[in-house]
């Protein structure tokens, strides 16, 4: 039988709330231009739910 792993989701949107609440968002896409194709999501948008990651995965 495979092992199943369980990861709680419960404290990723508190952190991404935390976050928006905090402006990081705007102040990343503020300061910082991304290259003139880039394309989809604002870079502080990906920033954000990097540090999401970051900050749930770092153990």
């Amino acid at each position: 039988m495979e092992d199943l792993q369980v990861l709680r989701i419960d404290d990723i949107p508190l952190l991404y709330a935390q976050m928006a609440e905090l402006g990081i968002q705007q102040l990343i896409d503020k300061h910082i231009k991304p290259h003139g194709n880039w394309a989809g999501i604002s870079l502080g948008h990906l920033v954000q739910i990097w540090l999401c990651y970051l900050l749930r995965d770092g153990e």
